[in-house]
């Protein structure tokens, strides 16, 4: 039994490590194109997130806080539950 505990955990670490290397392959790709069309992309996110910001009211914005925080609290207990 704790043999099979062992394995299934460094096939868990594995499977995460290479998931994590995708993804510093994704957000810094080999390919100047590409890192190019991300690059432009990541700025065009910030640039429309940045006038959504400010054309919101202050209570707005505290609202939408209170909303993501709610998420959070419901995601972390989901997370919790195996």
């Amino acid at each position: 039994m704790g043999q099979a505990r062992r394995v299934g955990r460094a096939a868990r670490q594995t499977s995460f490590s290479g998931a994590g290397q995708r993804k510093a392959r994704a957000n810094q790709s080999p390919n100047p194109a590409y890192r190019a069309y991300s690059d432009k992309l990541t700025q065009e996110s910030c640039v429309s997130f940045s006038l959504l910001h400010y054309s919101t009211t202050p209570e707005q914005r505290a609202r939408a806080v209170r909303r993501l925080a709610a998420y959070e609290r419901d995601a972390r207990e989901l997370g919790s539950q195996r």
